[in-house]
């Protein structure tokens, strides 16, 4: 990441988890590495995907260093896009941003509609935040179908005071 990055001026790699405070977090390691998380997977024989159930399964944690969008985009000038995917963690990242949200103008976002995580939140505890934030949604990306069952999707928010520039 570093070396693809160094050809990037406007990118600066933190090695940070993100959070609504800050503070330090174990995070769970899991079979399928990309659905680590800050949530403790539930037990196998409680999550209700076929499919997840052995990639969830926790394998080790560690403990990591937990930031904010506040804190880490306290400094960024102009508009922000923000791509969220934080296996259950969404909704505590978007609660870390209070003070950037305003200067957010596009967020995608990833939602599910599965259990996985101890105390992950539903896809409508997220909408609900985002437009109690001031953004309309505006388009879904399909991510995960397991036997015809939406699983996980990205929901797309505009900040909906901006939505002139969209025309």
């Amino acid at each position: 990441l570093q070396a693809i990055s160094s050809t990037y001026p406007n990118v600066k790699i933190i090695q940070k988890a993100l959070g609504a405070v800050v503070e330090k977090k174990e995070i769970f390691i899991t079979n399928r590495i990309t659905s680590s998380s800050l949530l403790r997977p539930l037990e196998s024989e409680k999550i209700d995907s076929a499919l997840m159930k052995d990639a969830a399964t926790a394998s080790g944690s560690e403990i990591v260093h937990v930031s904010t969008l506040n804190k880490e985009l306290k400094d960024m000038q102009g508009d922000i896009v923000l791509k969220i995917d934080v296996q259950g963690f969404e909704l505590n990242v978007l609660k870390g941003a209070s003070e950037v949200l305003d200067r957010v103008l596009l967020a995608v976002v990833e939602v599910s509609n599965h259990e996985v995580y101890e105390d992950s939140p539903a896809y409508h505890d997220i909408d609900a935040f985002m437009r109690n934030s001031g953004f309309i949604l505006l388009d879904m990306s399909l991510s995960f179908r397991e036997k015809s069952v939406l699983r996980e999707w990205d929901v797309i928010y505009f900040k909906k005071e901006k939505l002139q520039l969209l025309d």
